[in-house]
């Protein structure tokens, strides 16, 4: 793989932190583990105008060891969508063909659903983290990627 893609979510909540900082820290073991040379980091200004998802990725993996000359920020998306379609610019900009994206298990299946329609020419792999979410809050988060997909599925966006 060329390049590890670690995707965020709003930091909002305890748990939203935890998600992040689980996402950051299987990005850097891969990227340790020569999985990929270079990260990126995805996301935009969701949570506050001062600071993007990417850059609060990037606070994480900087503390976990990985230089600055091999992380790239992502941080005009807002969505899902919008993360696989900033990525694969960053990737054909840099002429990167395959990738492993990094996000929390709940919104793995959503994700292949959505980089396996944007990236159509490039190798994928995905790896799925940690929710950090109780029972009651994991359901509930299962019941939105679900209906999301569905939602995918019946309005497609490309």
């Amino acid at each position: 793989m060329n390049v590890v893609v670690c995707l965020g979510r709003d930091f909002l909540q305890p748990e939203h932190v935890m998600q992040n900082e689980a996402r950051a820290l299987k990005a850097a073991e891969l990227y340790f583990s020569n999985v990929a040379s270079k990260v990126i980091l995805s996301g935009g200004f969701f949570s506050k105008k001062d600071i993007s998802e990417a850059k609060f990725l990037a606070r994480i993996i900087r503390k976990a060891g990985v230089p600055d000359k091999d992380i790239i920020l992502e941080e005009k998306s807002e969505d899902t969508i919008e993360n696989a379609q900033n990525c694969l610019e960053i990737m054909n900009v840099r002429k990167f063909d395959s990738a492993v994206v990094v996000t929390s298990n709940f919104h793995l299946a959503r994700v292949k659903y959505i980089f396996g329609k944007i990236f159509d020419d490039k190798k994928l792999e995905f790896v799925g983290t940690d929710n950090h979410l109780g029972l009651w809050k994991s359901i509930g988060c299962w019941f939105n990627e679900i209906r999301a997909l569905i939602k995918l599925k019946i309005s497609p966006f490309n």
